[in-house]
């Protein structure tokens, strides 16, 4: 899909945050911080799933899900689960629970180094299953620079005007909007 495709909309409205975004801001930023990305990123999952992801339906079927469809498929997505199941957890204290007999806090453990290898076992993956021709990057390249263009400058705007303006949120807040854009 190319600078005049149809299907750009939705190449420049939706962002990766699971694999790469959580990654790069709790690198930079470290794991104590990460809810600051987390609490951005749960405000575009619900607008993937209910108007992208019905976008490209419409786009690919010609027919629009309906509103029952789509929030049952949202309800039993597994990141959208885990994702209530994490908030919930917290919510209830379940931390110190979890971590406080050795098997919980082995099994955390596990489950951590397990996320820590999903965003290189993923580009493993991706880079052994790109097959990279001449001339080929050009259009991608193009698609993404217009997608960073549009998106660091509005990602700028929404910082100053909402997010240190309105909601008078710290820096880190900030980098997590700019790390999703």
């Amino acid at each position: 899909a190319g600078l005049g495709s149809p299907l750009l909309p939705g190449l420049l409205a939706g962002f990766e945050g699971g694999m790469i975004g959580y990654a790069i801001y709790g690198g930079v930023f470290g794991q104590e911080e990460l809810y600051h990305f987390a609490i951005v990123d749960l405000g575009q999952v619900p607008f993937v799933f209910f108007v992208l992801a019905t976008w490209l339906t419409r786009r690919a079927s010609g027919r629009a899900p309906t509103m029952r469809g789509t929030a049952t498929a949202f309800a039993r997505t597994p990141v959208v689960l885990a994702i209530a199941a994490g908030v919930a957890g917290s919510a209830l204290g379940l931390g110190p629970v979890l971590e406080a007999p050795p098997l919980g806090e082995a099994v955390l453990r596990a489950l951590g180094l397990v996320g820590a290898m999903t965003t290189p076992l993923m580009a493993i993956v991706i880079g052994y299953s790109t097959r990279l021709r001449r001339g080929s990057l050009g259009t991608p390249l193009r698609t993404v620079a217009v997608r960073m263009t549009i998106w660091v400058a509005l990602a700028a705007a929404f910082n100053a005007i909402v997010i240190a303006g309105l909601l008078h949120f710290d820096r880190l807040f900030q980098a997590a909007v700019m790390t999703m854009a």
